[in-house]
């Protein structure tokens, strides 16, 4: 059960009274656009009429009143007519399965009610749309980042991605460079000899704040580059190795070659090394550290003499001082939950988090005062405004802020 059950309780009792904005509304179809949601939630509305679905409500949000409070404060903050989540952190001797089972009722319910009520207030949903679509209007200034990046060429010219028409951008030797969509770019190489020595031609695509962009190189692999990152990368790969230079964040979902490993270098010097897998590298300048969570094979970080072979579902920090922390994540596909318009966090710093939303609606932040140590677990949908993700952290971690142009004021 993921830990955003209670934002979408509260986002189903909005829907229910006709108060969703467009943008919440966008929010709750991204999270049902997860197959794993949208089958719980299929599994779930099979309630036959409201009074039903109001029945088992009551019954679940008087289970969580009954068990959800400790001695400091409620996982839940109940109230009849709002919902709010709480940034206490979970007790240590609490039972996972208890909490769980508690979610459970609760998104079980919600479910219920939107899925009996959602013809009712529909046409409620659609007369109030005039003025939400105002209020809207008025936030559009911080909207989500979309597929835009900058092409260099091996002679240092630049195309911009988002402007170009769709076919053949460019031809570099035996490489045909393609635009086949509006977020894709492909390389397409006629002939290829691996043992050939002659200079081979670099590209480079740099995608800004605000921007994101998936490219397949010539051997096959697809990189998505997340906002505010670059890869430089042959147009042909020649030679007894398969490497990138990356800056920022990507996914990778490499080709398989035995004979010929792919190696992704950081701009630290580190390097990942594998033959044919999938895992995501996080590599900011302004991150503590650099990181690689493995989703599929296996790799090989180095730092300087120090080397760690990661195992599917581990997640490596590479430390300032050169050494290699290996942890297991149980959130693994969370780190690619940006490849999928999602923001997913689990016990994420706020400076974390902040940072993700500053790189991705190009904005600055800047914290009024020390930064407040608050955990935060959440999935947020990267396709609503800045000012909708604020919103939401603020009812998930307690979040105060207010908003200067591009210039986000973080309240203590």
């Amino acid at each position: 059960m993921q830990p955003n059950t209670n934002r979408i309780t509260e986002l189903t009792w909005k829907y229910l009274k006709g108060d969703l904005t467009e943008v919440e509304q966008l929010e709750l179809d991204a999270w049902l656009a997860d197959p794993y949601n949208k089958r719980r939630f299929e599994e779930r509305i099979k309630a036959e009429n409201m009074l039903e679905g109001m029945t088992l409500l009551t019954a679940a949000t008087e289970e969580v009143e009954r068990v959800g409070v400790d001695g400091n404060k409620s996982w839940v903050d109940f109230d009849r007519n709002k919902l709010s989540i709480s940034s206490a952190p979970e007790r240590r001797g609490e039972g996972r399965r208890t909490r769980w089972t508690r979610m459970v009722v609760v998104a079980a319910a919600a479910c219920a009610l939107l899925a009996v009520a959602g013809g009712t207030f529909w046409k409620l949903k659609q007369e109030r749309e005039l003025p939400r679509t105002t209020i809207a209007r008025s936030r559009q200034t911080l909207g989500p980042g979309r597929n835009k990046a900058t092409l260099i060429l091996a002679d240092h010219k630049e195309v911009s991605l988002d402007d170009a028409r769709q076919g053949e951008i460019a031809r570099q030797g035996n490489t045909e460079i393609a635009k086949t969509d509006s977020a894709l770019l492909t390389y397409r190489t006629r002939s290829l000899n691996h043992n050939h020595n002659h200079d081979v031609a670099f590209n480079t695509v740099v995608t800004p704040r605000g921007g994101q962009y998936k490219l397949q190189l010539a051997d096959g692999t697809t990189v998505f580059l997340n906002a505010e990152s670059s890869l430089r990368f042959p147009v042909a790969f020649e030679g007894k190795e398969r490497r990138v230079i990356l800056e920022g964040e990507g996914y990778f979902e490499v080709a398989k070659d035995a004979s010929r490993p792919f190696v992704v270098e950081l701009k630290s010097g580190r390097e990942i090394t594998v033959l044919g897998t999938r895992f995501d590298v996080r590599a900011y300048v302004d991150e503590p550290v650099e990181s690689a969570t493995l989703l599929e094979g296996s790799v090989r970080v180095a730092s300087g003499e120090r080397s760690a072979v990661l195992a599917v579902n581990d997640r490596v920090a590479l430390q300032p001082d050169g050494s290699l922390l290996v942890t297991k994540d149980d959130w693994a596909d969370a780190s690619i939950a940006w490849t999928r318009g999602l923001f997913r966090f689990r016990n994420a710093s706020l400076g974390e988090v902040m940072r993700q939303i500053a790189r991705w609606y190009d904005v600055d932040v800047e914290f009024g005062g020390a930064v407040p140590d608050v955990p935060i677990t959440a999935s947020i949908s990267r396709n609503t405004s800045a000012w909708d993700v604020l919103d939401a952290l603020k009812e998930i971690a307690g979040l105060h802020y207010t908003i200067e142009g591009r210039k986000v004021i973080v309240l203590h």
